[in-house]
C-alpha cells in the first residue's frame, strides 16, 4: 500500500516532458521525435509501434533498446536547458507522491450520493411539469435540441439567436439571452434542467459505479505529462473538475469523505496571478485591494452589479 522502495529510477516520459512539454511522451512518440540518428534499426519517421505484429521479430527489443538510448538523449536535453534540476528535484520525487495518492484513493459516501440522486430527480420531474405548463403541454425530450427546438422557436416564436449547420442552436448562451428578455420562464428553466441532469448523469449516478471493491475507495489517475502549462490532470474519473460554482455542484463535493482518523483539507493559492499583475503594473486599486486585505473578485463584481463590496453574492 506505498511506494517504499529504494532502487535508483529514471522516468524517461517526465523527463522529455520537463524539456519539451507541447510533445507527446509514450515511448512510440520520443523514439519518432528523438531516436532518429541513435537508433538506426527504428526507420526515419518510423513510428515504433507500427513494427508490432508486422513481422519484426524485434520489437520488443526495440522498444527496450529505445527506453536505454532515450536516457541518454533526454539526459543531455535536461543539462542543455539548465532543466535537470527541476526534472531530478521536483518532478521525479512528485511522481511518487501522485502514485502514493492514487494508491490510497478517496472514500465516497454512497448513502449520501443516493439521497442526493432522489433529491435531483424529483427536482427534474418538477421543472418538467413547470415546463410542460409553461408551453401548454407540448410534453417535449428535454435532452432533444431539435424537440428543444422547436419548442422554442417554432411553438413559443422565440427569437433565434444564433444558428447552428442543424439549425437554430439551443446552447446555453442562447438559453440565458432568452430568459434575460424575459419573453418565458423556458429557456431559465431548460438551463436548470440541463444542470441537474448533467450533475447526476457525470456524477452522481457514476461516481458509487467506480467504487473499487476491495479498496471500497475511488482511485482516479493523475497525469502528470499532459498539461503543457505544468498542471496535473485527472481521469478515470476526473475529480479536478468537480462542481464548485453552483450550489447543487458544491452539494456533491459534499459525498467524498476522508478516512477514519483523517481530513480533507483546501488549500490554494490567493489569487497568486493577480498579486503578480499588481505588483508588476503597480495599478493603485489593485494595489491597494491587496493592501488592505479585500477580495478583488468581489470589488471587480461590485463594480460590475453597482453593488457595495459587502452585498456581493458567492454568485455574482
Amino acid at each position: 500500500n506505498d511506494l517504499s522502495y529504494n532502487c535508483a529510477y529514471e522516468d524517461m516520459g517526465l523527463g522529455h516532458y520537463v524539456f519539451e512539454s507541447g510533445s507527446k511522451h509514450d515511448i512510440a512518440s520520443m523514439s519518432l521525435n528523438v531516436l532518429a540518428e541513435v537508433l538506426p534499426q527504428i526507420p526515419k519517421g518510423q513510428n515504433i509501434n507500427s513494427l508490432e505484429g508486422s513481422g519484426t521479430s524485434n520489437y520488443l527489443g526495440l522498444r527496450s533498446h529505445a527506453i536505454f538510448k532515450l536516457k541518454d538523449v533526454v539526459k543531455k536535453s535536461l543539462e542543455e536547458n539548465d532543466l535537470e534540476k527541476v526534472y531530478r528535484d521536483m518532478e521525479l520525487p512528485l511522481s511518487r507522491v501522485l502514485g502514493m495518492m492514487e494508491l490510497h484513493g478517496v472514500g465516497l459516501n454512497c448513502d449520501y450520493l443516493k439521497s442526493l440522486e432522489e433529491k435531483f430527480t424529483d427536482q427534474l420531474m418538477e421543472i418538467t411539469c413547470q415546463i410542460d405548463e409553461a408551453s401548454g403541454g407540448e410534453n417535449v425530450n428535454l435532452n432533444s435540441p431539435k424537440q428543444v427546438g422547436a419548442l422554442l422557436f417554432e411553438k413559443l416564436d422565440l427569437p433565434i439567436i444564433k444558428k447552428t449547420k442543424t439549425g437554430a442552436s439551443t446552447d446555453v448562451e442562447v438559453l440565458t439571452k432568452l430568459d434575460q428578455m424575459g419573453l418565458s420562464p423556458i429557456p431559465g428553466l431548460i438551463m436548470k434542467f440541463r444542470e441537474l441532469d448533467k450533475l447526476v448523469s457525470t456524477y452522481v449516478s457514476a461516481l458509487p459505479k467506480l467504487i473499487n471493491p476491495n479498496t471500497k475507495k475511488i482511485h482516479t489517475h493523475f497525469n502528470q505529462t499532459v498539461a503543457a502549462t505544468g498542471r496535473l490532470s485527472s481521469d478515470r474519473p476526473n475529480l479536478q473538475n468537480i462542481p464548485i460554482r453552483t450550489e447543487n455542484g458544491r452539494l456533491i463535493r459534499k459525498a467524498f469523505v476522508p478516512s477514519p482518523g483523517n481530513l480533507l483539507v483546501s488549500a490554494d493559492y490567493s489569487q497568486v496571478e493577480l498579486r503578480l499583475l499588481a505588483h508588476f503594473s503597480e495599478d493603485p486599486i489593485m494595489v491597494a485591494a491587496f493592501l488592505n486585505d479585500e477580495d478583488i473578485h468581489a470589488q471587480t463584481a461590485a463594480e460590475e452589479f453597482e453593488v457595495e463590496t459587502s452585498s456581493v453574492t458567492r454568485e455574482q
